[in-house]
């Protein structure tokens, strides 16, 4: 088969959505398909990487975005597509990419659409819930009409197709156990009263992720007398405010983790992961937490909580309610390790 993959919000710092996009290629290729990736840069080249083309066409840079691009050349696209005469076209957009494939569709391909966010979700921060809401319907018929199937990879994911009668598919992501395991972890002892608690945020540092709650977090379990360290992995436009407001705080900031072996490091050896984001469809790297042996608390409004199961906790927006939880699920120890284990597996 010849797969054609489109995306926008895919870049040098991409979050779960490259490591997905990614990680099928790899495994399209491995099944002998043939596999083109779209997605937009800085400027247009192309390059054939083994049975696999990358095109990356000039994007438009969004502002505050932490680097990420839009493609708004559809003929591009299209003409690209033309070119690759694709059987089945994998959406991972629903912006400028998705009508690029509906032109592909009256051609014969197959176009699925894999539904990365909550549209709502983002717009409700700028608009409030009922237009956010009638919004977003507008926008996912729209999607729709140009799809054949829509995969989500959580019921929460899935909610906004659902609510619109569309029998969404629901296909969890996977983690490689043997890569991200508890055995690269090499600090001593469990988390107690004699020995920091060490929390981590794995995320891209922009607003929907919430990630000005850690700070907040510490600033708690420190009120309480506990002894806490927070390890930041990660970049994006709100990096300076963050770093403001950790400035009188055990806070580290480790960037952006450009290579697995550092990310899957980072994972084992912390004590809990934090993963603040109230619409993070997913959370891949809760998943890939729990596969080192990390328990994770989560949003309660976001889909974490169904990745991490008993293997961790949720929390709202209450701070108070973050520090039980992390001193709970920290307090299991090995016990709290093994069902994160267990979990992932």
């Amino acid at each position: 088969m010849r797969i054609a993959q489109l995306a926008n919000f895919y870049g040098p710092q991409s979050g779960g959505l490259r490591t997905m996009m990614d990680a099928l290629a790899h495994e399209y290729e491995h099944a002998g398909h043939q596999v083109l990736q779209v997605f937009p840069g800085e400027v247009s080249e192309c390059v054939r990487l083994g049975s696999r083309t990358v095109q990356q066409i000039h994007g438009f840079r969004i502002p505050n975005s932490g680097g990420y691009r839009l493609v708004t050349n559809i003929r591009a696209v299209e003409q690209t597509l033309d070119d690759f005469t694709p059987d089945v076209i994998e959406v991972h957009d629903r912006l400028t990419m998705v009508m690029a494939a509906g032109s592909e569709r009256r051609n014969g391909a197959k176009v699925v659409l894999f539904a990365h966010e909550r549209i709502d979700g983002i717009l409700t921060r700028l608009t409030g819930r009922m237009l956010a809401t009638f919004i977003a319907d507008t926008l996912n018929q729209w999607a729709l009409k140009h799809s054949d199937v829509v995969v989500a990879t959580t019921r929460f994911a899935a909610a906004e197709f659902r609510r619109l009668g569309h029998d969404t598919a629901i296909v969890p992501l996977g983690v490689d156990t043997d890569f991200f395991s508890p055995m690269r972890r090499t600090i001593g002892g469990e988390a107690n009263v004699s020995r920091s608690i060490v929390i981590g945020l794995c995320s891209r540092l922009s607003p929907e992720k919430n990630v000005e709650l850690p700070p907040r977090l510490v600033q708690e379990l420190l009120s309480r007398g506990v002894d806490v360290t927070l390890l930041i992995a990660g970049d994006g436009p709100l990096r300076q405010r963050l770093e403001q407001m950790c400035r009188d705080l055990p806070v580290c900031f480790h960037g952006f983790i450009g290579d697995r072996e550092g990310v899957a490091d980072f994972l084992a050896n912390i004590d809990v992961l934090v993963a603040p984001g109230p619409i993070e469809t997913f959370g891949l790297a809760a998943l890939e937490a729990l596969a080192s042996g990390t328990p994770v608390v989560g949003h309660a409004a976001s889909g974490v909580g169904e990745v991490v199961g008993a293997a961790g906790l949720s929390a709202s927006d209450n701070i108070v309610d973050w520090a039980d939880a992390v001193l709970t699920v920290t307090g299991l120890g090995s016990k709290g390790r093994q069902l994160a284990r267990e979990r992932a597996s």
